[in-house]
């Protein structure tokens, strides 16, 4: 009966929106939460962390962790990173994101934050020092609290 059904023609198109719907929903891509943000994968990452890290600014820095094979990941940048309250609050940062797949350069950036899961934030207050860290799929409020600690 199953098959009968799936060899007409709008049982077929039934189907596709379907798969599309599914697609779309399983692998979201790089979502609007990206916004605003600079993103460290080159080999010369380390080289521009550190700079980072030893300039004092005005606004603290965010970090913000992912990588390629992270399922949750583009989940979490178009949910939460695009929320609005998330994105209000990082008005006040300065945004990096690093992708731990990149290139094997960035490694021992990475290895600087001990990051051992994905995706993960890091605070760094004015002076470079790090001073928060989260990691996991958090909803919006939470990175929001998060944010507001500094």
């Amino acid at each position: 009966m199953l098959k009968k059904f799936l060899r007409t023609k709008p049982a077929f198109l039934l189907l596709i929106p379907a798969f599309v719907i599914l697609a779309i929903y399983l692998y979201p891509g790089k979502g609007p939460g990206l916004q605003g943000f600079t993103v460290l994968d080159e080999p010369t990452a380390l080289v521009r962390l550190n700079k980072d890290l030893r300039s004092p600014t005005n606004r603290p820095t965010l970090y913000y962790i992912s990588a390629k094979w992270c399922f949750e990941c583009p989940q979490f940048e178009r949910d939460v990173l695009s929320s609005s309250g998330v994105k209000e609050t990082l008005r006040g940062y300065t945004t990096f994101k690093m992708d731990a797949t990149a290139d094997p350069g960035i490694w021992p950036a990475l290895n600087q934050f001990n990051i051992d899961s994905v995706p993960t934030l890091i605070v760094h207050d004015t002076k470079g020092i790090r001073i928060l860290r989260a990691s996991g799929m958090l909803p919006p409020s939470a990175v929001t609290s998060f944010l507001r600690q500094k």
